[in-house]
């Protein structure tokens, strides 16, 4: 862990009520990069404004929205500036593929902001599936213009082998590819520790399988690459190995 970095996760969210915003599942996402910074925030743009910063360890999780998305994402860049120029991030990360060049608007020139931004989904395949734009209110043509003026703006694209076609898919784009920076795997991939707790207990009260005893895995998803399902199948055959009881 370095302890004198500071890492600032900004999101702004303008799909609907349906993600969570609640301060236990921020922090819970943002403890994965607690190993890796001394001190990490996440800050909401949008969505229900929390009373103040909740603070866990060396993890905090802010919202700054009014609930009202269009107010929000008009008045982000400003937010986001006002919080950088207090917090003095020593890098910025963001999910963001189709606000990002908005957002930054102001950090990048009055900060000299570097801004990392690391895709979770394929645009062109969430398009393709659901017929529907990523923000569920502009058309598709013109979120395609955004998203790839976003792709200009950030310093820096990251991803990782164990996220499947993702390095393929960035390195398809002649954008993407300059900037790109490849690592063995990221936070975003790591399970929480609630799935480690569960292991262990699981490992306590483990049973001796019998001969005849299936290993059965069941898969909800999609099948497409980015989603790994080829993993699943090999981390089966090591469990069967270890003669550890899958269901």
């Amino acid at each position: 862990m370095s302890g004198d970095k500071k890492l600032l996760i900004f999101t702004s969210w303008q799909a609907g009520d349906d993600i969570d915003l609640s301060p236990e599942s921020n922090l819970w996402y943002v403890q994965r990069y607690g190993n890796y910074f001394g001190q990490v925030t996440h800050i909401f743009l949008a969505g229900k404004r929390t009373e103040k910063v909740v603070t866990k360890g060396n993890m905090s999780y802010v919202s700054v929205g009014t609930g009202r998305n269009k107010l929000d994402l008009l008045l982000a860049p400003i937010r986001l500036y006002n919080f950088a120029k207090q917090y003095r991030p020593s890098a910025y990360l963001t999910v963001e593929q189709v606000w990002l060049f908005w957002l930054v608007l102001l950090i990048k020139p009055l900060l000299r902001a570097k801004v990392y931004l690391i895709p979770i989904t394929y645009p062109a395949a969430m398009y393709e599936i659901t017929k529907k734009s990523l923000t569920g209110v502009l058309p598709i043509w013109l979120e395609k213009d955004l998203i790839s003026l976003s792709y200009r703006v950030a310093d820096k694209v990251i991803t990782s082998t164990n996220l499947g076609g993702y390095v393929e898919w960035i390195a398809a784009n002649a954008v993407l590819r300059q900037k790109m920076v490849v690592v063995d795997t990221l936070p975003e991939s790591i399970p929480a520790e609630a799935f480690f707790d569960a292991l262990r207990r699981a490992q306590k009260e483990q049973r001796t399988p019998s001969g005849d005893e299936r290993f059965n895995s069941i898969y909800v998803g999609r099948l497409h690459r980015e989603k790994s399902v080829d993993h699943l199948l090999r981390m089966m055959a090591v469990l069967k190995q270890k003669n550890a009881p899958v269901r």
